[in-house]
């Protein structure tokens, strides 16, 4: 029972008497904390205003406290740098291998005009030969035809001289006559088949130099001038090319 009244008494008692013994042994401890943390509080604030004045600094001259380039940065410049290296090297080489282009695009030219050039120098030569070769074959006689052309011309003559009378009364001399006369057609028919034909003029005709060989001028009445009044001997062409030309006198 009085175990219980002392409980009673103590616990009314305590809150009077104790709890104000406690808060002031305990006050120090608390005012210890409270300044704590108000120096805590001022060293914030402190940081507080030195972050912002550093800031303030940075903003103000941006150059200088600027942090240094990232690795990704120089790594991006480094590759800028060799790109344009690069492209610059391709530029030179594309220069390079056009002007070569070009340098064989004129050699190609020149070269195809001078192969031109060639073949039709030989084509030409090929065309002078031929006709060498041609004219070889055509008039390689022209020596063999000049000389059967005195020939010719001396049996000509002695058929052009031979007496009418004796032609008309002696039957063997009419005979010889008209072997001549068949020697000579024979002879002629000989020519033409191997390109030899007789330049004959006739009297009257105009004077050609490319065919007649004048003799001799003479004045003639009624005669016009440059014609031909008398046929001294005939002339002779090798198929286009005249190997004596017919000798002729000529009227002034």
């Amino acid at each position: 029972m009085s175990s219980s009244v002392s409980q009673v008494l103590v616990r009314r008692l305590y809150p009077l008497f104790y709890r104000p013994l406690l808060t002031r042994v305990s006050l120090p401890t608390t005012f210890s904390s409270l300044r704590s943390q108000t120096t805590g509080t001022q060293q914030k604030h402190e940081t507080i205003n030195n972050t912002t004045t550093t800031t303030a600094e940075q903003t103000t001259n941006p150059t200088s406290s600027s942090p240094p380039p990232s690795s990704s940065s120089t790594t991006a410049a480094s590759a800028n740098g060799s790109v344009e290296e690069s492209l610059g090297s391709i530029e030179h080489q594309l220069k390079k291998v056009t002007e070569e282009n070009k340098k064989i695009n004129d050699d190609l030219i020149d070269m195809k005009d001078r192969y031109k050039r060639s073949l039709a120098e030989t084509e030409n030569t090929r065309i002078r030969y031929k006709k060498l070769v041609d004219d070889a074959k055509i008039y390689g006689i022209q020596g063999f035809c000049k000389d059967l052309l005195e020939v010719a011309d001396i049996l000509n003559l002695a058929i052009i001289n031979t007496p009418k009378d004796k032609k008309m009364n002696d039957k063997d001399f009419a005979n010889l006559y008209q072997g001549l006369t068949m020697t000579e057609e024979k002879m002629q028919k000989i020519f033409t088949k191997n390109g030899l034909i007789q330049i004959s003029p006739a009297e009257g005709e105009k004077f050609n130099p490319n065919f007649h060989e004048a003799l001799f001028q003479t004045k003639i009445p009624n005669k016009e001038s440059g014609t031909i009044v008398q046929v001294m001997k005939n002339g002779y062409r090798l198929h286009e090319r005249v190997i004596r030309a017919a000798q002729v006198g000529v009227a002034q």
